[in-house]
């Protein structure tokens, strides 16, 4: 009878010499990775490798060149599900390829550079750009008045569109075909106030969803500078500054049944052909010490945000564990 002299390694060693965690070990081997020599190993203590076969599978886990998603989402700030879609769009080349086991894409280090500077350059505006100096704003309708068709914009930071015959195509592209704003959203003077209304919707699926057209009429009202728009966990986050909407309540029932379907924060009163948006936020103001300041400051600096931020979030944790409390 013939043994196999090969050198083995138990579960430690082997897991030192790849560099990763015993349980991640176990698991290549629930993966189909890598064989121990021993299935029936509790009685020796460990699983045993032989060292050949550790070899080759530091090899094969060994990461190829470039950014997985969740990488470049870190990097971005931004959800896995954010850098899926402009994959799927064709805003960023990505390689499929089979690493640690699994089918994942892979997007080359040059490739994942510029789409960061793009997503960089609109980040400061992320709801409106300008372009030959004229504003665009996200989800605003486009038509062409020869052809009668119609776009939406659906991504301000690479500038893409949904056409009405739900195709994807470049901005700058459809406009020097001849697309024009159907209504013109002008861009204003912003409110300074820190009184907001919000309201989440979900991520439209089609170019007739409703929801862009509840966008449509909130964008008539108010002007560009008093609306920020945000993308999270495929909701819309549409925050406006408090406002006092003039108009026939006969005309926008539906547009006032869904606002209060969809508002998170605020409240909206009607009456006497008024739409009253109302922020539930209200100031508040005290004095510390210097050295305590100071103290606030550095602490938000550490955490790298606002001391504003900062007091709302100590605030806010002292009144739910004096809730708790009670």
């Amino acid at each position: 009878m013939q043994f196999d002299k090969r050198e083995k390694l138990n579960t430690k060693e082997a897991a030192k010499q790849l560099n990763i965690a015993e349980s991640t070990l176990h698991k290549y081997v629930k993966d189909g990775l890598i064989k121990p020599v021993y299935d029936d190993w509790k009685q020796d203590g460990s699983r045993l490798f032989y060292a050949d076969d550790i070899e080759r599978l530091a090899e094969s886990i060994k990461k190829p060149k470039g950014i997985t998603i969740s990488e470049l989402a870190k990097k971005l700030g931004k959800t896995k599900t954010y850098i899926q879609k402009h994959i799927k769009l064709g805003n960023l080349l990505a390689e499929k390829i089979v690493y640690r086991g699994k089918q994942t894409f892979l997007i080359d280090s040059v490739e994942a550079k510029k789409f960061i500077e793009k997503v960089s350059v609109g980040s400061g505006s992320r709801h409106f750009i300008n372009i030959d100096g004229k504003d665009y704003f996200l989800y605003q309708l486009l038509e062409n008045r020869v052809t009668n068709s119609t776009a939406r914009i659906i991504d301000i930071e690479i500038g893409k569109v949904l056409t009405d015959c739900n195709e994807v195509k470049d901005l700058e592209a459809i406009l020097n075909e001849g697309f024009y704003p159907k209504v013109y959203i002008e861009k204003g003077r912003g409110f300074t106030t820190k009184k907001v209304v919000t309201f989440t919707f979900p991520l439209p699926q089609n170019f007739d969803d409703k929801i862009y057209n509840l966008i449509d009429w909130l964008y008539a009202y108010i002007n560009g500078s008093n609306i920020t728009i945000d993308i999270k966990e495929e909701k819309i986050i549409f925050t406006i500054k408090p406002i006092i909407i003039s108009t026939q309540i006969n005309n926008c029932q539906e547009e006032i049944s869904f606002m209060k379907k969809f508002i998170t924060e605020g409240s909206i009163n009607v009456r006497d052909e008024k739409i009253i948006l109302s922020s539930e936020w209200d100031g508040i103001s005290f004095y510390l010490r210097h050295f305590e300041k100071e103290k606030l400051k550095k602490n938000a600096r550490k955490k790298g945000i606002s001391m504003e931020q900062l007091c709302e979030d100590l605030i806010r944790e002292s009144l739910s564990k004096m809730e708790t409390e009670e």
